[in-house]
């Protein structure tokens, strides 16, 4: 999950841009809230019998674990779909040792 589609094209080598801006965090917490009804949607239509996780990749370096610990009553997570959800971070710091 990226901020908006700018951040991903800068992040994936898409855009020449260096700089994308003001970010709210409200935006990244709209955005995730938005993924997550979609996600349970289509998830009450799978045939499954098992447990359902869902993970979510935060793609963006702005936005850390923080933010969403801060704002976590905001989340909302539309139906009991998924057994478990997990939201995964980039870590600036692991990427610094890798070459």
């Amino acid at each position: 999950m990226y901020y908006d589609s700018k951040e991903a094209k800068m992040l994936l080598g898409r855009s020449s841009d260096k700089i994308h801006g003001l970010m709210k965090s409200t935006a990244i917490l709209q955005t995730l809230n938005e993924r997550l009804k979609k996600k349970s949607t289509q998830a009450e239509e799978y045939k499954f019998e098992g447990k359902m996780f869902l993970v979510v990749r935060v793609a963006s370096p702005i936005f850390d674990k923080s933010t969403f610990d801060l704002f976590e009553a905001d989340i909302i997570v539309p139906s009991n779909v998924f057994d478990q959800i997990w939201l995964l971070f980039f870590i600036l710091e692991h990427k610094k040792g890798v070459n």
